[in-house]
């Protein structure tokens, strides 16, 4: 049993990589710069403003369906859900 935790210690005396801060900052820099080029590539050509006016025009449309079923609780649930 003792040497168990002999080897166990004697393991974990493993030298710990260190950074510096300028280290760390340049890979988190780089890292932020990868990401934005995944989604700028992805997401090319898709126009923001476009794109919300469309889901703007379609949540209108669901909820003036749901007005005409009579299904104001749905309208109420959604409108309280958006609102947090």
């Amino acid at each position: 049993m003792t040497e168990e935790i002999e080897t166990e210690a004697a393991e974990d005396n493993k030298p710990v990589p260190s950074f510096t801060q300028d280290q760390v900052d340049k890979m988190v820099s780089d890292r932020l710069i990868r990401e934005r080029k995944k989604y700028e590539k992805r997401y090319a050509g898709v126009d923001v403003d476009a794109y919300h006016s469309w889901q703007s025009d379609q949540e209108k449309e669901e909820q003036n369906r749901q007005k005409e079923r009579g299904d104001f609780e749905a309208i109420l649930k959604n409108t309280v859900g958006k609102k947090d």
